[in-house]
């Protein structure tokens, strides 16, 4: 699938893709909104006889290539669409973009209840590596220190990529 073809087929209007021409067979979709809502909150549907993600070919049809890796929701609305809400992210930089999973003992990412010391236990994971934040007796504590750890993280990592120390990049 390339920009030209996808541009053929399907328009870009208010965050979504729009049948302009579909296949012969199914022309009744003129008009109408591309792909369906999956189970885990994705719009996916068929051009050309095969699947797409729809984020996926929001991004092809705006910059004409394929995302590198994963695309982000920056809102962490899956059907949101909007050229403005998706970003090219690695493995790392998608699943720092979340919440807290359902069924977690912590309404807060990256925090846990430590049976052991019976606290709340702060961690972060950064490029695969799990970093020990501390026990708290607050659960807001622990999200508090994540949250601290997190943003130094990422900035230091950013800073590290451009290559200018935190002296450069402070003055």
């Amino acid at each position: 699938m390339d920009q030209v073809t996808l541009k053929k087929h399907l328009t870009y209007k208010e965050g979504h893709l729009w049948w302009v021409q579909p296949p012969k067979f199914l022309t009744y979709l003129q008009g109408k909104s591309f792909g369906q809502l999956t189970d885990d909150g994705y719009i996916r549907g068929s051009l050309l006889g095969n699947r797409y993600f729809e984020h996926r070919l929001v991004w092809l049809y705006h910059y004409g290539v394929w995302p590198r890796e994963f695309l982000d929701h920056i809102n962490r609305t899956r059907n949101d669409n909007s050229i403005e809400n998706l970003r090219e992210a690695n493995r790392s930089q998608n699943g720092h973009n979340t919440t807290s999973k359902p069924g977690s003992s912590s309404k807060y990412l990256g925090v846990g209840w430590h049976k052991g010391n019976n606290k709340w236990i702060s961690r972060l994971r950064i490029n695969g590596k799990l970093h020990h934040l501390g026990y708290f007796g607050k659960e807001s504590d622990a999200a508090d220190a994540y949250t601290l750890a997190k943003a130094r993280m990422t900035c230091d990592a950013a800073i590290a990529a451009h290559g200018i120390t935190l002296t450069e990049w402070t003055e």
